[in-house]
This record gives C-alpha cells, sequence and structure tokens, in this order.
C-alpha cells in the first residue's frame, strides 16, 4: 500500500503563509479562517486536480440578523474530504 509522496508530505506539513489567513469580528470575537478558494487551490496544487473529493454533508443556518434593511446570516458547513493517497483512500469529515 502506498501514502503520501514525499513532495505531498512536505507541502502538507509547511507552514501555513499568513498571508492567506482573513479574520473578521463577530459578536466582539475575532474569527480566523482561509477562504475556500484558497483551500480547493491548496488540495489541487497538493494532491493533483482528481486527487481528491469534497463533499457538503449538511449546511445549517445558525444565526440570522435583519437590521436597517440588511440580512446577515452564518452558516455551519459539515463537510466530508476524501483524498486517493497512491492505494489508500482517505477520508475526513469535521464542521
Amino acid at each position: 500500500m502506498m501514502g503520501f509522496s514525499d513532495d505531498q508530505v512536505k507541502k502538507l506539513s509547511a507552514k501555513l503563509n499568513g498571508k492567506h489567513v482573513r479574520s473578521r469580528i463577530h459578536n466582539g470575537f475575532e474569527i480566523s479562517y482561509i477562504e475556500g478558494w484558497h483551500v480547493i487551490a491548496e488540495a489541487n496544487r497538493v494532491f493533483g486536480y482528481d486527487g481528491w473529493d469534497r463533499e457538503t454533508v449538511k449546511l445549517e443556518c445558525i444565526w440570522e440578523l435583519n437590521r436597517d434593511n440588511q440580512c446577515r446570516c452564518g452558516y455551519m458547513a459539515h463537510v466530508r474530504v476524501t483524498v486517493r493517497a497512491g492505494d489508500k483512500i482517505i477520508c475526513r469529515e469535521a464542521s
């Protein structure tokens, strides 16, 4: 059985470039995140365009605010990521 290549392990172990981390304030708390387009680009770079899949398992609105003709809301997503690493299939889920 094969796993990740040495090059993939090196890329996965590398420190995250801080220029891709965004933050915002919500209810007095600072929230740090990485934008979805960047995550997809990195997965394509590390695993190849056809070497991984993502699936939204569950999507739930967890708050909604309508004020001053503006609607704001927050969603929580439960996502499954599957990576093909040689002969292995690695699957992880998180929210």
